[in-house]
Order: structure tokens, then C-alpha cells, then sequence
């Protein structure tokens, strides 16, 4: 199926064709060469910046993702939602502003540190050690939500035999100050 639309190479609008095509990305410096559906103009063959182009970029992101151990938007955000943290306290915890947050739980590649961070969150003990090292950017209301998902979370951890904090159990909101 044929569309007329503008070719920024033809510069004049042409019939493009959806095509099965196979675009090279270069994702931090690394290459990645996916395969998927693209509009290409019938006069010069090039390819045209839309959506389909979109979801090829996408494509080399997620195998960035995969090669990297990089984690996804659904993931991080999974993290967050897990502890019933908001954006504004789960960006303060990691010590990164929340507009940086939004970008990441919409997509966007977390750098190395960040993905640390991230991976860190994870796990309890992980989180508690990003909880002490973000106590002084808490309100005491923060403080006190933090300590009652880390109490809920240590709780649930002893009662399925699982391995608690090794790090220290925080136990009351005076020890969560700076």
C-alpha cells in the first residue's frame, strides 16, 4: 500500500511504501542493526522519520537494555510503585530531581550510576543504604513513610525466612535523621 507524503530528500511530497527494512542505530557507542516495518519513499528509497522509525529506535534501545543490563521504563517504575513510593520521595531517595525520574519511567536510558542506583532499589538492604544516604533531602513525614515501608518490608522478609537487612535495620525515625 502506497502513501503520498513529503520526502525531505525528493523535497517535493511522493509515494511511500511500508517496507520491511533494516536500520543501524548507534545507541552510547555501541551499533545495533534491527529489522521492522518503515515508509520509504519509491523515488530515492530513503527512509522517513515517523512512528514505524520510532518503533526501530526503540527496537535498538530495548537491545541496548538487553546487552547492558539496563534497566526499562516498566521496570523502574515497578521498583517504585513496589515500596507505594511517589516520584518526589522515590527522586529524593536516589538524589536525582523528579523530572529526571518521569524520563526514565517514560523511557529514557538511565545513565551507568543511575542504573546502579536503580538496581540497588531493588533489593531491601539496597534500598535501606539509599535511605540513609538521602536522610538529610527527607521532610519528617518522608522519614516517617520510608520507615513504615522498611518495617512493613523487613516484617514480611522474617516472616518468609528470608535474609533481613544485613546492613542494620533502621527501627525508628530518630535514627533515619542526619
Amino acid at each position: 500500500m502506497t502513501k503520498t507524503m513529503f520526502c525531505g530528500e525528493c523535497e517535493k511530497r511522493v509515494p511511500f511504501e511500508v517496507r520491511t527494512v533494516s536500520e543501524r542505530f548507534e545507541v552510547r557507542g555501541e551499533l545495533f542493526t534491527v529489522e521492522g516495518p518503515a515508509h520509504v519513499c519509491t523515488s530515492c528509497g530513503s527512509v522517513r522519520g515517523d512512528s514505524l522509525f520510532d518503533a526501530l529506535l526503540g527496537q535498538a534501545y530495548e537491545a541496548y537494555r538487553k546487552r547492558n543490563q539496563v534497566l526499562s521504563a516498566v521496570e523502574i517504575r515497578g521498583i517504585r510503585e513496589k515500596y507505594g513510593f511517589s516520584q518526589v520521595l522515590f527522586a529524593k531517595i536516589l538524589g536525582i530531581g523528579e523530572a529526571t525520574l518521569q524520563r526514565y519511567e517514560r523511557g529514557a536510558l538511565p545513565s551507568v550510576s543511575l542504573n546502579g542506583l536503580l538496581l540497588r532499589a531493588k533489593t531491601l538492604d539496597g534500598l535501606g543504604e539509599l535511605v540513609r544516604g538521602a536522610v538529610s533531602r527527607l521532610s519528617e513525614p518522608e522519614k516517617t513513610q520510608v520507615l513504615a515501608v522498611l518495617d512493613h518490608l523487613d516484617a514480611w522478609c522474617r516472616y518468609s525466612g528470608i535474609d533481613t537487612l544485613p546492613v542494620g535495620k533502621i527501627s525508628g525515625a530518630e535514627e533515619v535523621k542526619p
